[in-house]
Order: structure tokens, then C-alpha cells, then sequence
């Protein structure tokens, strides 16, 4: 491939990753319909196994030495009547189980011995976000407006509180709360027990919150669709900060020390000022960015839309290397192991990268 044709080749792929995300947001909201929805949940690693998604119809529990399969879910004997439609949301480790939910609307709760079905649950409307657990309870928002409680015992539903609007995120627990971020903007507060929303006023955007926040201290750090990262007071609802981009805020913000960094999908990674949310550097991918990203000694690691991966210096944001561009669109978020990083693309295939000098080597080839 000539320089010229493997430029074109880029472009292509990058305006091709651009178009699709307006198109997922529609299919997450249930405005289309797709055959069978892949989903972009990440690589979750559990002692010595990792987690897989394959394109959101198989759950793979596969050595973390070596990535042999050791079993996967449904696995098409046990389980004939059972088809994922597409994983989202990472999935939950509580002890012996492991929780996902899929596109469906439907909560599995497995077996990490032998991947065999321990029960089931199901919401009406899609699972997007990941599941949160606290105490005995699995706890996840659903693109019906409802936030459920489930018993992790038997997948008893104890509770389930109407919101109004589409839930794509996964709730963030503190204390005796669980926050909620929701398509209409609002980051609504509920208890944790028995689901009650909070009396005091909710923050709320101007539009709607994609995605899971992450905590800072007594903020959570949020993106919106109005093109805003905001830092919000979990005590009163009312906002530290907000900082713009050019497009929408759709992963989920990494928090370190006191920065934030955040991919846009204006094809830029932004670091700020935990404290005033001021900008301290921007990052040009070339492309836009919904995976959330990773940080090791000093190397913040960002996949961008398009199949490249980049290594910044975290403290001045400079490009220390770029891989090759991967055959394949990359929105999960990434994987930090160690002294290396799990990138799984959408078709499926699972890469490891290096932080240090961006060596690339392929953990897992596409089904």
C-alpha cells in the first residue's frame, strides 16, 4: 500500500467511525433496530482470567496466560434457548459469579467455575451501562426510564425506581447512594436500599448524559451530549465546573491525581485541572474517541474510533507513539493489566499494548 492510498485508507476509516456513532446513539435508544447489536463492553480481568465479549453474543472466560478458553456462555448445548443481543456494559465479578446484561433487557448471572447459568432477570428496555453492586444488591439502569435492584442471591427484583428517560450508564455508589446519569440530563440521586429518589434538586444539563461518571472526591466527573464535561457537587447538585469541546463528552473520564482526562468525539483528548476544570494540554487523534482511557507510569494510553492507538505523556501531552491503525473500529473502553494494555475491537479480536513504547502484539484473533 502506497503512503497516498494508506492516508485515503485512514481517512476513510475515521469519516466512516464518525458516521456510525450518531447511528449507535439512535439504536441504544431504541429508535432503530439492528440484527444483532455487537455491543463494546471491555476486557475484564479476575485473577488469572479475563472476561471477553465477542461481539455481544458470547460471554468467553479465557486464561489470563495464554488466552485458551476455558468455557463461554451461552455455550449452544446447555443453554439452546438463550442468544445475547449484544453487551454493552462490562461485565460485574461478585465472588463466585459474574453478572452482564445485554441489549435485550436481560440480567445473567454466571457461574465463573464453569460458565453454567445461576438465574436470570429481565428489565424492559435495553442494558447499556454496566451493572453496579452493592451490598446484595445488583443494581442497573435500563433504557425503559427504570432503575432496578436485583437480590444477587436469586435475581429477586427488590426494587425499581422510574426515572423518565432512556439509562445508558452504570450508577455510581457512595455511601448509602447510587447516582444516575440520564438521557434527559439530570444526575439523579437514589438510596441504595430501597430506591427512593433523593428530595433535594438534581443537577441537570442541557441535554442528556450518555454515559458513567467517575468520582473524584465529594464530584463526579460527567460528560453530556451539549458537548460539556462537567464536574459536579454530589452534595447539592450544583456544578464546580463545566469545560467545552466540539462535540459530545460519550466515555467515560479518567481521574488522576488532580487531573481529568477526556476523549471527545471532536477527535481531541483533554486534560484539566480537577480543581477548576482549566485546561492544561489537548491531544489531536485524528479521529473521535468513546473509549475511556488508561494511565500508566506517566503514559496515558487513548484508542481512538478509527483503530489507532496512542501513547501521550500524561504530564505535557505530547505524542510518544502511535500503533498502525487496526483492522477494525475501536469504542470499548481500554484494559489496564500490569505492564500492559487490552485493546478489544469491535470485531471481536483483543490486542495487548505496551504503555512504555506501544509494542503491540494480538492476545486473541477475531471469531
Amino acid at each position: 500500500m502506497t503512503s497516498v492510498s494508506r492516508e485515503t485508507w485512514r481517512l476513510n476509516r475515521r469519516l466512516l467511525a464518525l458516521a456510525i456513532l450518531p447511528a449507535l446513539a439512535l439504536i441504544l435508544a431504541g429508535c432503530t433496530k439492528v440484527e444483532q447489536p455487537k455491543g463494546w463492553a471491555a476486557p475484564v480481568i479476575n485473577g488469572d482470567t479475563i472476561y471477553l465479549s465477542i461481539q455481544g453474543k458470547h460471554l468467553v472466560a479465557v486464561a489470563r496466560n495464554g488466552g485458551a478458553e476455558r468455557w463461554r456462555f451461552p455455550d449452544g448445548r446447555t443453554e439452546k434457548d438463550i442468544e445475547l443481543e449484544g453487551i454493552y456494559g462490562e461485565p460485574a465479578v461478585v465472588g463466585d459469579r459474574i453478572l452482564i446484561g445485554d441489549h435485550g433487557g436481560n440480567l445473567y448471572s454466571i457461574a465463573t467455575a464453569d460458565g453454567s447459568l445461576k438465574w436470570t432477570a429481565r428489565t424492559n428496555g435495553s442494558l447499556i451501562g454496566a451493572i453496579a453492586v452493592s451490598g446484595d444488591l445488583a443494581i442497573v439502569g435500563s433504557g425503559d426510564g427504570y432503575v432496578y435492584a436485583f437480590a444477587l442471591s436469586d435475581g429477586a427484583q427488590r426494587w425499581r425506581t422510574a426515572l423518565g428517560d432512556h439509562i445508558w450508564s452504570r450508577p455510581i455508589i457512595r455511601d448509602s447512594l447510587a447516582y444516575v446519569p440520564v438521557l434527559d440530563g439530570r444526575l439523579a440521586a437514589l438510596d441504595v436500599a430501597t430506591g427512593t429518589l433523593r428530595a433535594q434538586p438534581a443537577f441537570k444539563a442541557s441535554a442528556g448524559l450518555p454515559t458513567t461518571g467517575t468520582l473524584a472526591g465529594n464530584r463526579i466527573i460527567v460528560g453530556s451530549l451539549n458537548k460539556r464535561l462537567y464536574a459536579v457537587n454530589i452534595a447539592d447538585g450544583s456544578t464546580a465546573w463545566s469545560f467545552p469541546g466540539e462535540n459530545w463528552f460519550w466515555t467515560t473520564p479518567l481521574v488522576d491525581g488532580d487531573r481529568v482526562y477526556a476523549g471527545n468525539l471532536d477527535h481531541v483528548v483533554y486534560a484539566l485541572n480537577l480543581a477548576d476544570g482549566s485546561l492544561l494540554w489537548q491531544y489531536d487523534t485524528a479521529a473521535p474517541v468513546r473509549s475511556a482511557p488508561a494511565i500508566s507510569g506517566g503514559m496515558l494510553i487513548v484508542a481512538s474510533t478509527d483503530g489507532v492507538v496512542h501513547g501521550i505523556d500524561a504530564a505535557k501531552g505530547d505524542r510518544k507513539w502511535a500503533t498502525s491503525p487496526l483492522d477494525t473500529n475501536l469504542y470499548a473502553n481500554l484494559t489496564l493489566d500490569g505492564a500492559v494494555v487490552y485493546v478489544q475491537g469491535e470485531n471481536g479480536a483483543v490486542w495487548t499494548v505496551r504503555p512504555d513504547d506501544g509494542s503491540l502484539a494480538q492476545f486473541r484473533a477475531k471469531p
